[in-house]
């Protein structure tokens, strides 16, 4: 299980996710985040599976699954504090979350700084939520959407945007 939940999160696995979420059901993820005080952050269906879908016509609008940029952000913040799950699960979480292999977003143009961060895409859609070990931790989340530039390319509009996020928050918090 270990290696699944490395990688969905360091590659976005596809097959990853769709094997994780057979082991611990939909349903109880959609539990768990009400219960953290994150009530808009559903995982719809597995991936590439609409048919799997627990809410039919949310998957249709939004598929695999839907959040706010505020709910991601309290839940890095939730992990950060140890708040999540527990201590020891949310660290193991943050280590597997800074080996994220996608660093095209808010990281483009950060070196040597170890940030824990998920992002995820669709044509129109770019997201990133990720936690800055700087003087403070700053937790920073952006989503796009209805994007015109559509392209999948590392000069994505979307993604340079982000990348612009990324340096802003590194030059207004310096490093410790």
């Amino acid at each position: 299980m270990s290696d699944a939940a490395s990688l969905m999160i360091v590659l976005s696995d596809n097959t990853a996710t769709n094997l994780l979420l057979d082991r611990i059901v939909i349903r109880r993820v959609w539990q768990k985040m009400e219960t953290l005080g994150l009530p808009h952050t559903k995982v719809h269906s597995k991936t590439f599976l609409r048919m799997s879908s627990v809410a039919m016509d949310s998957s249709v609008k939004y598929g695999l699954g839907v959040s706010t940029p505020n709910e991601m952000a309290h839940l890095f913040e939730l992990l950060a504090q140890g708040r999540a799950v527990s201590p020891a699960a949310d660290s193991a979480m943050l280590e597997l979350l800074s080996h994220n292999a996608d660093s095209e977003l808010m990281q483009r143009t950060i070196e040597a700084l170890r940030v824990p961060h998920k992002t995820g895409a669709t044509d129109s859609v770019r997201t990133e939520c990720a936690l800055f070990h700087l003087q403070s931790r700053v937790v920073a989340c952006g989503f796009t959407k209805q994007n015109t530039d559509i392209r999948w390319v590392v000069d994505n509009e979307a993604q340079v945007s982000l990348g612009k996020i990324g340096a802003v928050i590194v030059t207004a918090w310096p490093r410790r």
